[in-house]
């Protein structure tokens, strides 16, 4: 900084050339801090959008295989990976079948899983066997899950009644105790299914 007097009116003026290196230091500690707070909200922000548009590719498939059972009287036997049903859904009025956001991750405890898939079992409903059906994906957020992967997949055999979903996540253990309240070790063994 430096002053000029004026000799008019007996004024000092002070003009600015540019920042000082405190001011410039503040100021990229201030936007070292607001980028530490934001990162970790952006990258579960994508989470979460992945899972809303895996519960929008879900329910699209939904609609088919009910709109097949209504033409056929059943849904596909077959159970696994959409891949394995692709020719029933397109017969259904599917153009494309929808493949995971996260084409890259892997989650364990999925029958009939292939990485970048969601996967279809029937079910049996009201004593009826291939009743009914689930579609499973894996979910990167508590928020949009409503079970939990303990080992023990849902299978052909699995009566609609005993399908227990989790409303409350816990991050301790993995169980699910068939009263809505679910825990699990790591973000692998969430899931969100879609039963009918």
């Amino acid at each position: 900084m430096f002053s000029k007097k004026n000799k008019k009116k007996g004024l000092v003026l002070f003009t600015r050339k540019g920042f000082t290196l405190i001011e410039m230091l503040i100021v990229i500690v201030i936007i070292g801090i607001l980028a530490a707070a934001l990162i970790p909200r952006l990258s579960s922000a994508r989470g979460r959008a992945n899972d809303v548009a895996r519960k929008a590719d879900v329910a699209q498939v939904a609609a088919a295989l009910v709109s097949y059972q209504i033409d056929r009287g059943s849904f596909p036997s077959s159970a696994g990976a959409l891949t394995l049903i692709s020719g029933n859904l397109i017969s259904a009025g599917m153009s494309a079948i929808p493949e995971d956001p996260n084409t890259s991750r892997v989650f364990d405890g999925i029958a009939w899983w292939s990485t970048g898939q969601y996967s279809y079992t029937p079910i049996t409903k009201s004593w009826i066997p291939a009743n009914g059906f689930i579609l499973m994906a894996g979910s990167e957020t508590e928020w949009w899950s409503n079970w939990i992967s303990t080992g023990n997949n849902i299978s052909s055999s699995t009566d609609y009644v005993n399908i227990k979903l989790c409303k409350i996540f816990t991050k301790w253990t993995a169980s699910n105790d068939g009263n809505g309240n679910c825990g699990y070790v790591n973000l692998s063994q969430l899931r969100y299914i879609y039963l009918y």
